[in-house]
């Protein structure tokens, strides 16, 4: 890096060899037009006229020395006078510029005036605040992959290990049909386990590297969700549950991908099930608010942390943090409603407390192109 006294002698050569082109340039201005009087003047007195200059001979020229000599003085003076904040300022931002180029992100120049100097501290101010969040956003996704790996790894292990167990003990000439019959259910309980896992896998790198295929259609909202709740029934008497839908108006029509949605409200069906079974009750709610449709999707199972809230949504996440909870999850599930909201051009949220815990969909009425960066299937 260059020292300060380095960069304030290269700048001062520079200005320097301004101020020097620019004096020799006034200079012969100032020659031309005074060897011109003096010409004229030479011509007033050749025709018995007084000379418009004082003095004969030589003095014309010595005059014209002086008077050169004087501007490039004024000139010389006033220019240091005037940029002297100017060219400190420009050192402020050559220094920022060297810093930011050697990797200090804390750098910020003051913004001083309305110039092209002060929109370049600004560009370099919002250039040094973009690199650190850049590289932030950057580390952060390394950590999450490095998560992935290993989330993924232990969720693929623990089921094949059992699906490995029971294999071997069913394999036993020495067992009863009562047992084969179990360790049989356990064995495709697990399987479906790994088939859930890889089909979450396969949603979530599709919809994070934005190449999923959409197709918007026209729809009723209403009996998507009636025809997803009866495909759940089974799981809902398996944990001794009820649910109820209910709706403003018989028909919510609205243009979107129904493959996509079905996924979303599935991942969120089946998230109220699994950690909403003590509540015994799951209960969707669909409504229009404006130019958008709203689902919520209640249950009254554990209220969820309120510092946590913020986080349900992001890949990987688990309220349940300990890997010991008889509740099994990969954390995709609600990440993967985030992203297929989102390519919708839509949000989620979620409340939680002793009333119950909702999570709520927004989704525009008229899909909107553009409204994201997605692949239509019909481009």
């Amino acid at each position: 890096m260059k020292s300060d006294q380095t960069r304030v002698r290269g700048l001062s050569r520079q200005i320097v060899m301004s101020i020097a082109l620019s004096a020799l340039l006034a200079a012969l201005a100032e020659f031309f037009l005074l060897f011109n009087l003096i010409r004229i003047s030479d011509h007033y007195v050749e025709r018995g006229h007084r000379g418009i200059l004082i003095g004969y001979g030589a003095a014309p020229y010595l005059w014209m020395l002086f008077f050169v000599f004087l501007g490039l003085l004024v000139f010389t003076v006033s220019f240091f006078l005037l940029e002297r904040k100017t060219i400190a300022y420009i050192l402020d931002v050559s220094r920022g510029m060297e810093r930011l180029a050697s990797g200090d992100l804390t750098v910020s120049v003051p913004v001083e005036g309305d110039n092209e100097i002060s929109v370049m501290a600004e560009d370099l101010n919002t250039l040094a605040v973009s690199m650190k969040d850049l590289i932030e956003r950057e580390r952060e996704s390394e950590e999450q992959k490095s998560e992935l790996i290993t989330n993924v790894a232990h969720d693929l292990r623990t089921p094949l290990t059992s699906i490995s167990g029971y294999l071997r003990l069913l394999e036993s000439e020495n067992i009863s049909e009562e047992d084969r019959r179990r360790y049989l259910t356990i064995t495709r309980n697990k399987t479906q386990r790994l088939e859930t896992l890889i089909e979450n896998l396969f949603d979530f790198t599709k919809l994070s590297v934005e190449k999923i295929k959409m197709d918007p259609q026209e729809l009723d909202l209403i009996s998507l969700l009636q025809q997803l709740l009866d495909e759940f029934y089974p799981a809902f008497e398996d944990h001794g549950m009820t649910y109820e839908l209910s709706a403003e108006e018989p028909q919510l029509l609205l243009t979107a991908d129904g493959n996509l949605l079905a996924r979303l409200f599935d991942n969120l069906v089946g998230n109220a099930i699994k950690y909403g079974a003590s509540g015994k009750r799951v209960e969707v709610f669909a409504s229009r608010r404006g130019s958008f449709a709203h689902v919520e999707v209640k249950n009254y199972g554990r209220v969820i942390p309120k510092e946590k809230l913020p986080y349900v949504f992001d890949k990987l996440y688990r309220v349940e943090e300990s890997r010991g909870q008889q509740i099994e999850g990969n954390g995709l599930g609600l990440a993967i409603v985030k992203s297929i909201a989102e390519m919708h051009g839509g949000s989620v949220g979620v409340t939680s407390g002793l009333e119950g815990t909702v999570f709520f969909v927004d989704l525009p009425l008229k899909y909107r192109a553009g409204a994201a960066a997605f692949v239509r299937s019909d481009a």
